[in-house]
Protein backbone atom coordinates (compact mmCIF):
# COMPACT_ATOMS: atom_id res chain seq x y z
CA UNK A 1 0.00 0.00 0.00
CA UNK A 2 1.57 3.17 -1.30
CA UNK A 3 1.60 6.70 0.98
CA UNK A 4 -1.07 8.23 -0.09
CA UNK A 5 -3.51 5.19 0.51
CA UNK A 6 -1.61 4.83 3.78
CA UNK A 7 -2.61 8.25 4.93
CA UNK A 8 -5.88 8.18 3.68
CA UNK A 9 -6.61 4.81 5.57
CA UNK A 10 -5.13 7.11 9.07
CA UNK A 11 -7.59 9.82 8.10
CA UNK A 12 -10.82 7.19 7.70
CA UNK A 13 -9.67 5.93 11.22
CA UNK A 14 -9.73 8.71 13.13
CA UNK A 15 -12.94 9.62 12.05
CA UNK A 16 -14.46 6.33 12.53
CA UNK A 17 -12.50 6.42 16.56
CA UNK A 18 -13.61 9.72 17.09
CA UNK A 19 -17.23 8.84 16.06
CA UNK A 20 -16.64 5.24 17.88
CA UNK A 21 -16.10 7.04 21.34
CA UNK A 22 -14.25 10.79 20.52
CA UNK A 23 -11.25 9.77 20.91
CA UNK A 24 -7.78 8.59 19.40
CA UNK A 25 -4.83 8.94 21.56
CA UNK A 26 -6.08 6.52 23.99
CA UNK A 27 -5.77 4.00 21.65
CA UNK A 28 -2.55 5.85 19.88
CA UNK A 29 0.16 7.08 21.59
CA UNK A 30 0.61 11.04 21.10
CA UNK A 31 4.20 10.27 19.50
CA UNK A 32 2.69 7.42 17.16
CA UNK A 33 3.33 8.90 13.56
CA UNK A 34 -0.22 8.15 12.63
CA UNK A 35 -0.59 11.04 15.56
CA UNK A 36 1.61 13.17 13.85
CA UNK A 37 -0.44 12.51 10.38
CA UNK A 38 -3.55 13.61 12.21
CA UNK A 39 -2.63 16.90 13.26
CA UNK A 40 -1.07 18.26 10.17
CA UNK A 41 -4.24 17.47 8.64
CA UNK A 42 -5.98 19.34 11.19
CA UNK A 43 -3.25 22.16 10.50
CA UNK A 44 -3.84 21.90 7.19
CA UNK A 45 -7.46 23.02 7.50
CA UNK A 46 -8.61 19.88 5.00
CA UNK A 47 -12.09 18.94 5.11
CA UNK A 48 -11.78 15.77 3.39
CA UNK A 49 -11.85 12.91 5.76
CA UNK A 50 -13.38 9.42 5.13
CA UNK A 51 -14.62 9.79 1.86
CA UNK A 52 -18.48 9.97 3.65
CA UNK A 53 -19.68 13.19 3.44
CA UNK A 54 -22.22 13.05 6.24
CA UNK A 55 -19.56 11.87 8.72
CA UNK A 56 -16.96 14.21 7.25
CA UNK A 57 -19.07 17.08 7.64
CA UNK A 58 -20.51 16.35 11.50
CA UNK A 59 -16.60 15.95 12.09
CA UNK A 60 -16.13 19.56 10.62
CA UNK A 61 -18.98 20.60 13.18
CA UNK A 62 -17.44 18.82 15.92
CA UNK A 63 -14.13 20.27 14.88
CA UNK A 64 -14.88 23.91 14.18
CA UNK A 65 -18.52 25.20 15.37
CA UNK A 66 -17.47 27.59 18.58
CA UNK A 67 -19.28 26.28 21.07
CA UNK A 68 -19.87 22.60 20.25
CA UNK A 69 -16.24 22.15 19.32
CA UNK A 70 -15.14 22.83 23.25
CA UNK A 71 -17.07 19.71 23.93
CA UNK A 72 -16.39 17.48 20.45
CA UNK A 73 -13.06 18.50 19.02
CA UNK A 74 -11.09 15.78 18.23
CA UNK A 75 -7.39 14.78 20.68
CA UNK A 76 -5.15 15.23 18.69
CA UNK A 77 -6.57 18.98 16.62
CA UNK A 78 -3.57 21.54 17.35
CA UNK A 79 -6.56 24.05 18.82
CA UNK A 80 -7.43 22.00 21.88
CA UNK A 81 -10.36 21.75 23.81
CA UNK A 82 -9.46 23.92 26.66
CA UNK A 83 -7.90 26.67 24.39
CA UNK A 84 -11.61 27.08 22.75
CA UNK A 85 -13.02 27.05 25.91
CA UNK A 86 -11.04 29.92 27.34
CA UNK A 87 -10.88 31.93 24.32
CA UNK A 88 -15.07 31.64 23.76
CA UNK A 89 -15.59 32.55 27.60
CA UNK A 90 -13.64 35.62 27.43
CA UNK A 91 -14.99 36.64 23.59
CA UNK A 92 -18.95 36.18 25.16
CA UNK A 93 -17.49 38.17 28.59
CA UNK A 94 -15.93 40.75 27.07
CA UNK A 95 -18.58 41.29 24.48
CA UNK A 96 -21.50 41.73 26.72
CA UNK A 97 -19.58 43.55 29.46
CA UNK A 98 -18.16 46.00 27.05
CA UNK A 99 -21.56 46.59 24.73
CA UNK A 100 -23.19 47.38 28.74
CA UNK A 101 -20.74 49.59 28.83
CA UNK A 102 -20.46 51.61 26.10
CA UNK A 103 -24.35 51.79 25.59
CA UNK A 104 -23.92 53.58 28.90
CA UNK A 105 -21.38 55.77 27.19
CA UNK A 106 -23.77 56.09 24.53
CA UNK A 107 -26.54 57.42 26.99
CA UNK A 108 -24.25 59.95 27.93
CA UNK A 109 -23.28 61.43 25.42
CA UNK A 110 -27.13 61.92 24.45
CA UNK A 111 -27.65 63.77 27.72
CA UNK A 112 -25.08 66.02 27.54
CA UNK A 113 -25.84 66.81 24.00
CA UNK A 114 -29.53 67.69 24.86
CA UNK A 115 -30.29 69.34 21.80
CA UNK A 116 -28.78 66.99 19.11
CA UNK A 117 -30.93 64.50 18.16
CA UNK A 118 -29.25 60.99 18.48
CA UNK A 119 -28.71 59.00 15.51
CA UNK A 120 -29.20 55.49 15.23
CA UNK A 121 -26.63 55.43 12.14
CA UNK A 122 -24.03 56.97 14.39
CA UNK A 123 -24.13 54.65 17.77
CA UNK A 124 -24.12 51.75 15.36
CA UNK A 125 -21.25 52.81 14.09
CA UNK A 126 -19.89 53.87 17.68
CA UNK A 127 -20.33 50.34 18.91
CA UNK A 128 -18.84 48.83 15.92
CA UNK A 129 -15.88 50.95 16.31
CA UNK A 130 -15.10 50.48 19.78
CA UNK A 131 -16.27 47.22 20.84
CA UNK A 132 -17.48 45.24 17.47
CA UNK A 133 -14.06 45.85 16.12
CA UNK A 134 -11.42 45.49 18.64
CA UNK A 135 -13.07 42.66 20.38
CA UNK A 136 -12.31 40.99 16.87
CA UNK A 137 -9.07 41.61 16.81
CA UNK A 138 -7.97 40.56 20.12
CA UNK A 139 -10.18 37.30 19.71
CA UNK A 140 -8.55 36.51 16.05
CA UNK A 141 -4.67 37.28 16.87
CA UNK A 142 -5.52 34.81 20.12
CA UNK A 143 -7.03 32.06 17.95
CA UNK A 144 -4.43 32.34 15.01
CA UNK A 145 -1.81 31.98 18.02
CA UNK A 146 -3.71 28.95 19.72
CA UNK A 147 -3.59 27.37 16.51
CA UNK A 148 0.42 27.88 14.94
CA UNK A 149 1.12 27.26 19.10
CA UNK A 150 -0.26 23.50 17.96
CA UNK A 151 0.95 23.46 14.43
CA UNK A 152 3.30 20.99 13.60
CA UNK A 153 6.18 22.71 11.94
CA UNK A 154 4.43 26.17 12.15
CA UNK A 155 5.98 29.12 10.65
CA UNK A 156 5.68 31.16 14.31
CA UNK A 157 7.15 27.75 16.27
CA UNK A 158 10.27 27.89 13.78
CA UNK A 159 10.72 31.40 14.17
CA UNK A 160 10.74 31.41 18.14
CA UNK A 161 10.37 27.92 19.18
CA UNK A 162 7.14 25.77 20.56
CA UNK A 163 8.05 26.52 24.29
CA UNK A 164 8.49 30.50 23.69
CA UNK A 165 5.28 30.34 21.35
CA UNK A 166 3.06 28.80 24.07
CA UNK A 167 4.51 31.68 26.67
CA UNK A 168 3.46 34.19 24.47
CA UNK A 169 0.51 32.51 23.86
CA UNK A 170 -0.95 32.08 27.35
CA UNK A 171 1.25 35.52 28.39
CA UNK A 172 -1.41 36.93 26.12
CA UNK A 173 -4.72 34.79 27.22
CA UNK A 174 -3.54 36.09 30.60
CA UNK A 175 -3.52 40.02 30.18
CA UNK A 176 -6.68 39.17 28.36
CA UNK A 177 -8.51 37.55 30.86
CA UNK A 178 -7.44 40.50 33.38
CA UNK A 179 -8.69 42.90 31.34
CA UNK A 180 -12.04 40.84 30.94
CA UNK A 181 -11.88 40.55 34.45
CA UNK A 182 -11.64 44.12 35.16
CA UNK A 183 -14.71 44.81 32.15
CA UNK A 184 -17.22 42.11 34.09
CA UNK A 185 -16.38 43.86 37.77
CA UNK A 186 -16.97 47.17 36.08
CA UNK A 187 -19.76 46.26 34.31
CA UNK A 188 -21.42 44.64 37.59
CA UNK A 189 -21.02 48.02 39.28
CA UNK A 190 -22.54 49.77 36.85
CA UNK A 191 -25.77 47.50 36.42
CA UNK A 192 -26.18 46.57 40.58
CA UNK A 193 -24.35 49.76 42.16
CA UNK A 194 -26.20 52.67 42.65
CA UNK A 195 -24.56 55.55 41.54
CA UNK A 196 -23.72 58.50 39.06
CA UNK A 197 -22.98 56.23 36.36
CA UNK A 198 -26.65 54.40 36.69
CA UNK A 199 -28.74 57.34 37.02
CA UNK A 200 -28.58 56.05 40.68
CA UNK A 201 -30.53 52.78 40.16
CA UNK A 202 -32.97 53.89 37.75
CA UNK A 203 -30.92 52.65 34.65
CA UNK A 204 -30.66 49.15 35.85
CA UNK A 205 -33.39 47.33 34.73
CA UNK A 206 -32.17 49.25 31.21
CA UNK A 207 -28.81 47.62 31.45
CA UNK A 208 -29.09 44.33 32.76
CA UNK A 209 -31.77 44.01 29.70
CA UNK A 210 -29.11 45.58 27.27
CA UNK A 211 -26.66 43.02 28.74
CA UNK A 212 -29.64 39.59 29.11
CA UNK A 213 -30.23 40.80 24.65
CA UNK A 214 -26.13 40.68 24.31
CA UNK A 215 -26.15 37.48 25.57
CA UNK A 216 -28.96 35.91 23.41
CA UNK A 217 -27.44 37.54 20.68
CA UNK A 218 -24.13 35.89 21.04
CA UNK A 219 -26.05 32.49 21.47
CA UNK A 220 -27.73 32.98 18.33
CA UNK A 221 -24.32 33.59 16.71
CA UNK A 222 -24.07 29.69 17.64
CA UNK A 223 -27.01 29.10 15.41
CA UNK A 224 -26.03 31.18 12.77
CA UNK A 225 -22.71 29.45 11.95
CA UNK A 226 -24.57 26.85 10.67
CA UNK A 227 -25.37 28.63 7.70
CA UNK A 228 -22.71 31.24 7.10
CA UNK A 229 -20.37 28.03 6.98
CA UNK A 230 -22.20 26.58 3.92
CA UNK A 231 -21.92 30.39 2.21
CA UNK A 232 -19.12 31.94 2.92
CA UNK A 233 -15.73 31.63 0.87
CA UNK A 234 -12.82 29.80 1.90
CA UNK A 235 -9.68 28.88 0.25
CA UNK A 236 -9.14 32.42 -0.67
CA UNK A 237 -5.19 31.25 -1.44
CA UNK A 238 -6.86 29.50 -4.55
CA UNK A 239 -8.41 30.12 -7.80
CA UNK A 240 -11.61 29.39 -8.40
CA UNK A 241 -12.50 30.08 -4.48
CA UNK A 242 -15.33 27.42 -2.70
CA UNK A 243 -17.87 28.47 -1.00
CA UNK A 244 -18.90 26.81 2.06
CA UNK A 245 -18.41 23.30 3.27
CA UNK A 246 -19.90 21.16 0.48
CA UNK A 247 -17.77 23.02 -1.93
CA UNK A 248 -15.05 22.73 -0.68
CA UNK A 249 -15.16 19.18 0.82
CA UNK A 250 -16.34 17.99 -3.25
CA UNK A 251 -13.30 19.54 -4.24
CA UNK A 252 -10.63 17.91 -1.92
CA UNK A 253 -12.29 14.78 -3.03
CA UNK A 254 -11.95 15.01 -6.62
CA UNK A 255 -8.31 15.76 -5.67
CA UNK A 256 -8.13 12.56 -3.60
CA UNK A 257 -9.56 10.58 -6.49
CA UNK A 258 -7.28 8.61 -8.79
CA UNK A 259 -7.38 10.32 -12.51
CA UNK A 260 -9.09 7.52 -13.38
CA UNK A 261 -12.00 7.65 -11.04
CA UNK A 262 -12.09 11.78 -10.96
CA UNK A 263 -15.34 11.61 -12.88
CA UNK A 264 -16.99 8.54 -10.96
CA UNK A 265 -20.17 9.12 -9.78
CA UNK A 266 -20.64 9.75 -6.09
CA UNK A 267 -23.44 10.64 -4.01
CA UNK A 268 -22.90 12.24 -0.44
CA UNK A 269 -22.84 9.06 1.18
CA UNK A 270 -19.85 8.48 -0.46
CA UNK A 271 -20.45 5.80 -2.40
CA UNK A 272 -19.81 5.71 -6.14
CA UNK A 273 -22.70 3.27 -7.26
CA UNK A 274 -24.84 1.67 -4.61
CA UNK A 275 -27.46 2.24 -2.05
CA UNK A 276 -27.59 5.27 -0.41
CA UNK A 277 -27.77 3.81 3.71
CA UNK A 278 -24.83 1.64 2.50
CA UNK A 279 -21.07 2.52 3.02
CA UNK A 280 -19.76 -0.85 1.99
CA UNK A 281 -18.48 0.98 -1.54
CA UNK A 282 -16.18 4.12 1.05
CA UNK A 283 -15.96 2.24 4.16
CA UNK A 284 -14.05 -0.93 3.26
CA UNK A 285 -11.18 -1.57 5.76
CA UNK A 286 -7.84 -0.54 4.27
CA UNK A 287 -6.31 -3.63 6.04
CA UNK A 288 -8.06 -5.35 3.12
CA UNK A 289 -4.89 -4.31 0.68
CA UNK A 290 -2.30 -6.66 1.89
CA UNK A 291 -4.31 -9.35 0.51
CA UNK A 292 -4.67 -6.96 -2.95
CA UNK A 293 -1.96 -7.73 -5.48
CA UNK A 294 0.67 -4.17 -5.93
CA UNK A 295 0.25 -1.18 -4.14
CA UNK A 296 -3.50 -0.21 -4.18
CA UNK A 297 -4.64 -4.12 -4.24
CA UNK A 298 -7.77 -4.47 -2.06
CA UNK A 299 -7.70 -0.94 -0.98
CA UNK A 300 -10.72 1.17 -1.29
CA UNK A 301 -11.25 3.94 -4.27
CA UNK A 302 -10.78 6.73 -1.57
CA UNK A 303 -7.41 5.47 -0.40
CA UNK A 304 -6.06 5.30 -3.80
CA UNK A 305 -4.53 8.88 -3.77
Amino acid sequence: MGLGSSKACIYRDAVDRWFACGCYDCCVGEQDARAEVIRRRFADDVYFWSGVAWKDYLFHVGNEHALLSIFFCHPLNPYTKFERFVLEWLQVTATCCWIVLFQQKLKQIHAEKEHDEASPIHDVIFLYVHVTLPLSIVQAILRFIARESGRPDGKLERCCGRRCLCVVQWFLMGWWFLVVSSLSSLCYKVIVNPGPWNNYGQDSVHLEHTYNLTLCSVLQGYSMWFILDQILPNDLHRCPWTFGFWSKWRRERREADTPSSLHAAYDWFGQRAGGWWSEASSVSSCSSSSSGSGDEGGCCAVCRH
